[in-house]
């Protein structure tokens, strides 16, 4: 079952992408139900790290943002903390989330969602207040999980976890799907329990251009191309045509990139260990 099926197969309000490769899964789905689209991509870190590769993918985002460029886009604007912030309170069922991160900075000026509150247990001391974010659907990416969900992580988790608990409908995408007593055997890797899942869909390499760690790399290569890619509209549908629109599968999207693909899966071996839970009867 493809991502794109998968996300086509419930209408909704609102679709987000947490990573750069669920995006044309999420925009096709949005477009076809006239819904919102949100993207809230683990590399989309603007400001932070200028050079780095992972920051060119906010081009075609500011184009749109600062120039209307195809068209206006709608932003509500949080920093990254504050959208996990936005997660956790939508997991926890909670009416808003409060933080201390947006002191000296002038985002509340602009997003009257981000609300200054004094504590009720302090009355000099202040902090500012989030609002839940709990989408129709979320998409997330694991590197295993079994038929009924049971969704494993390892290495840089982000808030996967949080993005599914706060939202209706979850769908997993993993690189390889297992036996349940693989999952069994390390239940403390599940982040994801498959009671809240409603697919899983077996896409391996589906973060590309972005990695899953042990699976294969990040393509910094990518992301660099995509800079001059990205700062002109013409050359970014072109793309899109080539790369997305006029592929019947992710796995022939893998398939065109060849030996880079390959090179980038050479990952090598990093075995974490094994503990004792002991046996009781």
């Amino acid at each position: 079952q493809s991502l794109a099926k998968a996300a086509t197969a419930e209408s909704a309000d609102l679709y987000i992408a947490h990573y750069l490769a669920a995006l044309p899964a999420a925009a096709w789905a949005a477009r076809r139900y006239n819904a919102k689209l949100g993207f809230d991509a683990e590399d989309d870190h603007v400001g932070e790290l200028l050079d780095a590769p992972a920051n060119r993918v906010e081009i075609a985002i500011r184009r749109r943002i600062e120039h209307a460029d195809p068209e206006p886009l709608e932003l509500e604007e949080y920093s990254h903390f504050g959208m996990v912030s936005r997660y956790m309170a939508g997991a926890s069922r909670l009416p808003f989330m409060p933080i201390r991160s947006y002191f000296e900075s002038d985002l509340p000026s602009v997003n009257p969602n981000i609300v200054g509150v004094i504590s009720p247990f302090d009355p000099n001391e202040k902090v500012y207040a989030v609002p839940p974010l709990n989408p129709d659907v979320s998409i997330v990416h694991v590197q295993r999980a079994d038929a009924e969900g049971n969704a494993q992580i390892w290495g840089l988790v982000g808030c996967q976890k949080e993005a599914a608990f706060a939202a209706e409908r979850v769908i997993v995408v993993c690189e390889e799907l297992v036996e349940p007593e693989v999952v069994r055997a390390d239940p403390n890797r599940t982040a994801i329990p498959g009671l809240i899942v409603d697919a899983v869909v077996v896409e391996p390499g589906a973060c590309h251009p972005s990695y899953a760690q042990g699976y294969y790399d990040r393509d910094n290569a990518f992301y660099l191309e995509w800079d001059r890619v990205a700062r002109e509209t013409e050359k970014l549908d072109a793309w899109l045509e080539e790369w997305v629109y006029s592929l019947e599968s992710h796995a022939e999207y893998l398939e065109k990139l060849g030996d880079r693909w390959r090179e980038l899966q050479r990952v090598g071996e990093a075995m974490s260990g094994q503990v004792n839970y002991g046996r009781y009867e």
